[in-house]
């Protein structure tokens, strides 16, 4: 639904365009990839694809609308060529950050990073007289510790008592649902990508609504990990894997309050995003664990745990699609709506 055609008034049509068009150039991308880190984050995870200049290029062009800008660098992502990558472990992340709300001592210890989580949210006025600063302290990622060995995953100890279960699908090959639409049933893979190529905002009311009591998971958050993932690919000729490169990902895992009926253990939800969007990968973990039933006693029926549903409403550029073509001409259907009640009128009243 995110494409549209719309024909006659070509004179106006373009005037349009023209008068909402980006204002800025360079500097203004240059602008905003340095100084909107965060916002730029968000569109390359609905977007699906990571690029920062792009992204910001499409968050300014689109003039702020992170939709639009989504919709913007989607289409052009479809004309890029294919580079498939061997599969990722997250356990190789190198953090500037890792939090673990379930305990306080963690692999690796707790890395606070770069946050105002433990900040007052006040409003700063003089922010607009001070001088620039040369770097966003608040969106820059920070340096990788050095010298940490390889950390273990929060979830990987309580998997060793036995505790939290085993992921579905775990070793099966991916879907693709860019090449391949979605369909219900939907496998573990497909859902993990349509959450995560989801919309910010739609992702957390669902999982705000399962946590105020619509839903069946009330989980603690075991792990939330932001750093430099590497990926690798087959080289061409000798096709021993070779690392061309890392991106900056968003981990995170949450681990449910109850136990499964089937022996006992934990269930979790999984979350992983490209770029630094906490919120959203929060939120995913909680909608991964809903979806995938892990605590489906549950004592009502909620729409939450409905996969269609949830993954038919959480892209951000289908729902702005559908919502934004109300603004189109549709005057003939209108006409059509009018004269059926006109009839109806018409018929109460001869009715003696």
């Amino acid at each position: 639904m995110g494409y549209l055609a719309v024909k006659g008034s070509e004179e106006a049509v373009q005037a349009a365009r023209a008068l909402a068009g980006p204002t800025g150039g360079r500097h203004t991308v240059d602008a905003v990839a340095d100084h909107l880190p965060l916002a730029v984050d968000e569109v390359q995870a609905e977007a699906g694809v990571y690029e920062p200049r792009l992204a910001a290029i499409a968050f300014t062009q689109a003039r702020g609308d992170v939709a639009e800008a989504v919709f913007l660098l989607r289409g052009y992502r479809s004309t890029l060529p294919r580079r498939e990558s061997a599969r990722a472990d997250t356990a190789d992340i190198a953090p500037h950050r890792q939090i673990s709300s379930a305990f306080r001592n963690v692999p690796g210890g707790q890395l606070l990073g770069a946050t105002n989580d433990y900040g007052l949210r006040l409003l700063d006025p003089g922010l607009a007289d001070r001088p620039d600063a040369t770097a966003d302290p608040a969106g820059s990622p920070e340096p990788a510790p050095t010298g940490l060995a390889r950390l273990s995953k929060v979830v990987d100890h309580l998997r060793a008592e036995g505790l939290v279960a085993q992921p579905d699908g775990q070793g099966e090959p991916a879907d693709d649902i860019t090449r391949r639409a979605l369909r219900f049933p939907a496998s573990r893979s497909s859902r993990l990508q349509a959450l995560a190529r989801g919309q910010s905002g739609a992702l957390t009311a669902f999982a705000y609504a399962n946590l105020r009591g619509y839903g069946p998971f009330h989980p603690t958050l075991a792990e939330l990990r932001v750093g430099q993932l590497p990926l690798t690919v087959a080289h061409p000729r000798t096709g021993n894997p070779v690392c061309v490169g890392e991106i900056p990902v968003t981990e995170a895992e949450a681990i449910g309050q109850k136990p499964n009926r089937d022996g006992g253990t934990l269930g979790m939800g999984y979350g992983c995003v490209p770029g630094r969007v906490e919120r959203k990968a929060i939120a995913m973990a909680i909608m991964d664990a809903v979806l995938s039933g892990v605590n489906d006693d549950a004592p009502f029926d909620s729409p939450l745990t409905d996969e269609e549903f949830v993954l038919s409403h959480v892209d951000g550029v289908e729902a702005a699609g559908f919502v934004e073509h109300m603004k189109l001409p549709h005057e003939v259907t209108f006409a059509s709506d009018l004269d059926r009640v006109r009839s109806i009128r018409q018929h109460v009243k001869d009715v003696p």
